[in-house]
């Protein structure tokens, strides 16, 4: 089927309108547009739509907003579109028409990419920090990190990368906690922590691993390996009420 960009057929319904307007009936002393456009068969009849797996139905067809655009002539592509990615998960879409009489919407959804905790809970994000939704905190999603702190969701995309880097490193963090949206903690699943510096993570942990002895001492409960020094390498016991500082 041949596909029409919805901005070429809606000025060509706009001619045909023009030259037969008077043949068609007037609503409250107003031409109806879309009865018009839906008799030379512009009307909007169908609605194809594909791409998107967790965005709701209900929530994709309230941004097509077809209550007020009964044809093509009243649809407005652009500003459906605008709706459309103010839609969490919806990452962009591509609209056109379809002859005769449908709409092909084709949905780029985002990818989760971290679980953020929270004070009051946990939610989904993906690259750039966006709040995807909701997730419960004990959700057993292994393939995401888990991630906590002011500016953690924003900021997080470049210290995950420099850990692909370092699988030996990575395979123990449990979670990676923003300090005061400036530095970053890694909290290892045997209780251990790495203190890394405001900037340079990168070269903090390929000092880290190049001594595979201190990644496995820091994987031991209570042991906190300090990289904010770009000098030295410090280690120590936490004390039992110590905080993640």
């Amino acid at each position: 089927m041949p596909v029409i960009c919805l901005r070429s057929v809606a000025g060509l319904a706009f001619v045909a309108i023009c030259a037969t307007g008077a043949a068609f009936a007037q609503r409250s002393g107003v031409l109806d547009r879309d009865a018009i456009a839906s008799a030379l068969g512009f009307g909007i009849e169908q609605v194809s739509m594909t791409g998107y797996r967790q965005t709701p139905h209900v929530a994709l067809f309230a941004a097509l907003d077809l209550q007020s655009a009964r044809s093509l002539t009243s649809f407005d592509a652009e500003a459906a579109r605008g709706r459309f990615e103010r839609l969490p998960w919806v990452q962009s879409v591509e609209i056109s028409r379809v002859w005769p009489g449908q709409l092909d919407v084709r949905v780029k959804e985002r990818k989760a990419f971290a679980i953020w905790e929270r004070e009051d809970g946990a939610e989904l994000v993906d690259a750039t920090g966006r709040v995807l939704g909701p997730v419960k905190r004990d959700a057993i999603l292994d393939h995401l990190p888990r991630i906590a702190g002011e500016g953690a969701a924003a900021t997080a995309a470049p210290l995950v990368g420099a850990l692909d880097r370092y699988p030996a490193i990575k395979s123990r963090v449990e979670r990676m906690r923003r300090h005061g949206d400036r530095r970053w903690t890694l909290e290892l699943a045997d209780g251990g922590r790495i203190h890394l510096p405001s900037s340079g993570e990168n070269s903090a942990l390929a000092r880290l691993a190049a001594e595979p002895g201190l990644v496995s001492r820091a994987a031991q409960p209570g042991q906190i390996i300090d990289l904010r020094s770009a000098s030295k390498i410090a280690i120590r016991t936490a004390r039992p009420a110590a905080g993640g500082e």
